[in-house]
């Protein structure tokens, strides 16, 4: 999959390709989501698991003469899979009620906006190495004064564009990271839950 932090440059290609392949006339829109995820559990303060998530969603949607229908979903971002998209969502744009002078509709460029800063750097490249040695830690600290733990870490980046035929774009990207630990006594008798989450993993300091 194509990295998260490289998707706007990408969402104007895959835009640009969908336009250029429409047939009819009409409207082309684009929605590009992309997500990555990595975590690591561990438990008797011992780590048991990592593992990596990454997905990509495009949805297509082809406006005919005011006429349109729900999205078209793909996960494949080749030529090939966006032109047999947008060929399907132009299928299901004719089976639905044209709109006369549709077309004739101004569209306004959007309203400029400041967008929050929330993409970490730090988060997106935190690996499995580096995750399973945070998990270690926090186990340590529960291990040094006889506890028992047990917790998941997560990291995630996110990214979302929306992109028209008619100049609208829209891209927002930004990332999580988050950890749960419970510790309870070798007895049983005793046990407590701390968990915190933050777009950037620098600033959580997990081992306190």
């Amino acid at each position: 999959a194509t990295s998260v932090v490289d998707k706007y440059g990408r969402s104007h290609d895959v835009a640009n390709l969908l336009t250029r392949h429409a047939h009819g006339g009409g409207i082309t829109m684009a929605t590009i989501m992309s997500s990555w995820h990595g975590n690591v559990r561990w438990a008797r303060n011992m780590v048991s698991t990592t593992g990596e998530v990454r997905d990509d969603h495009i949805l297509v949607n082809r406006i005919i003469d005011g006429a349109f229908n729900r999205w078209v979903e793909i996960n494949d971002s080749s030529e090939a899979a966006l032109v047999a998209a947008a060929r399907r969502a132009e299928r299901m744009a004719r089976l639905r009620r044209a709109v006369p002078h549709y077309d004739l509709v101004e569209h306004f460029d959007p309203e400029p906006f400041t967008a929050p800063k929330l993409f970490s750097e730090a988060t997106y490249q935190l690996d499995a190495g580096q995750r399973a040695e945070a998990a270690r830690q926090l186990a340590k600290s529960a291990a040094d004064v006889g506890m028992l733990s047990a917790g998941y870490i997560e990291v995630s980046a996110h990214s979302l564009a929306l992109l028209t035929s008619y100049g609208y774009t829209r891209y927002f990207e930004y990332t999580w990271a988050r950890y749960s630990v419970t510790v309870r006594d070798p007895k049983g008798v005793g046990s407590g839950w701390a968990g915190v989450d933050w777009p950037d993993w620098t600033k959580i300091d997990g081992e306190q």
